[in-house]
């Protein structure tokens, strides 16, 4: 009994270590609607807006055949933007009443910065705060748990040192490997006149998913107008890691976790988070550190793969340098046909085949996974 007993307050223990490092800052709401519900909805959320001075506006999108009432003036009360919307469908439509819930904003906007992620307590007080948000507006007959998750934004923040070691973390994840079936994101340069990789993050995409790596400082600092000073200066020195989930994932991860209902699943949300933000960092970086090109060659020189393989893994070395572990993968399987293996190997040195700067005083850099265990920054100093 008492070994029964220790297990479970261990698991208990780790369940909470885990929900300090890995979470979501958004999550969003969604139910469906009869044509005369949404009617219904719309009509209350209006006339509740102009009794209180609250704005709101109409968006169509005619390419999508889309019709949306957005209704932003609920920010205060933790909602980042309540929508109505209307995509028509031959000679009916479709309508949905959609929330999009910010924890930090409704719990902790005054306490906490805005690198803040949710634990367990405020997921399960958000929930209990759009039942009140729908009684408060007389929308009648409409249980929150009537509500599925559209979509959930996991994330897990890191606190490194120097702007410098932020600027050149920042330089070797741009250079990680796209996950298969992925597209990079991108932005145009007026500079260079093209389309390039974004500069500030490493950002991947998907239909049912997108998964980034970024600079929070910069991020913010592109935005200055939406923060304060201070919320701007908490973000120096932090990379925020982040997995943005759409419905159709949510789907596949809410029957491979046996849950019955939206609810229990957001209850696993550390355990989700941690599972599928790990995956995607080993799937793009592998799981060494990051050290310098002479260091990773001399460690491959020094290991007991064979002298062909040394000579393969230092000329992906090589070219990950010159022009990123995506291009350098290609251009090795075009003789090859073996990659995979050949980042096992890394993985087994402990390095990754992306390299920091020769002429750098930063000699090593952790793995991200290693720093959100021990350099987290998800809660306040």
């Amino acid at each position: 009994m008492m070994n029964q007993k220790s297990t479970e307050q261990d698991r208990i223990k780790n369940a909470a270590a885990v929900s300090c490092r890995y979470s979501m800052h958004t999550m969003s709401f969604c139910v469906k609607l009869t044509r005369w519900g949404a009617k219904v909805v719309r009509d209350k959320l209006v006339a509740y807006c102009e009794a209180e001075g609250l704005r709101y506006y109409e968006h169509k999108n005619e390419w999508a055949d889309t019709k949306e009432l957005i209704f932003p003036g609920f920010l205060d009360y933790g909602l980042n933007s309540v929508k109505v919307k209307a995509i028509s469908k031959g000679k009916g439509g479709i309508y949905f009443l959609q929330i999009k819930v910010n924890p930090r904003m409704m719990f902790h906007k005054d306490t906490h910065p805005f690198v803040y992620i949710a634990d367990a307590d405020d997921i399960r007080k958000s929930l209990d705060r759009i039942q009140d948000f729908l009684d408060m507006t007389d929308i009648n007959g409409i249980p929150r748990e009537s509500f599925y998750i559209q979509r959930i934004d996991y994330c897990a923040n890191i606190r490194l040192g120097s702007r410098q070691e932020v600027e050149e973390y920042m330089r070797l994840v741009r250079k990680g490997l796209c996950p298969h079936l992925t597209t990079r994101k991108e932005e145009y340069s007026k500079t260079q006149g093209r389309w390039i990789p974004t500069r500030n993050s490493f950002t991947v995409y998907c239909g049912s998913y997108e998964f980034t790596v970024y600079d929070k400082w910069s991020q913010m600092m592109g935005e200055k107008d939406r923060y304060k000073a201070e919320d701007i200066a908490e973000a120096e020195g932090i990379v925020r890691v982040e997995l943005r989930v759409k419905r159709n994932k949510v789907r596949y991860e809410k029957k491979r976790t046996d849950c019955e209902s939206e609810i229990e699943y957001l209850m696993k949300t550390a355990e989700i988070s941690e599972r599928l933000l790990d995956k995607h960092l080993r799937e793009c970086f592998g799981t060494g550190c990051f050290v310098k090109a002479s260091k990773a060659e001399e460690l491959i020189r020094e290991s007991s793969y064979k002298d062909k393989t040394k000579e393969r893994m230092c000329r992906i070395v090589r070219d990950t340098a010159k022009s990123g572990l995506e291009k350098a993968s290609l251009r090795y399987e075009k003789k090859h046909k073996d990659f995979y293996n050949m980042m096992c190997r890394f993985n087994a040195l402990g390095i990754s085949p992306i390299t920091i700067k020769q002429r750098s005083e930063i000699e090593c850099l952790e793995h991200p996974i290693e720093y959100i265990k021990n350099q987290n920054a998800n809660l306040p100093e």
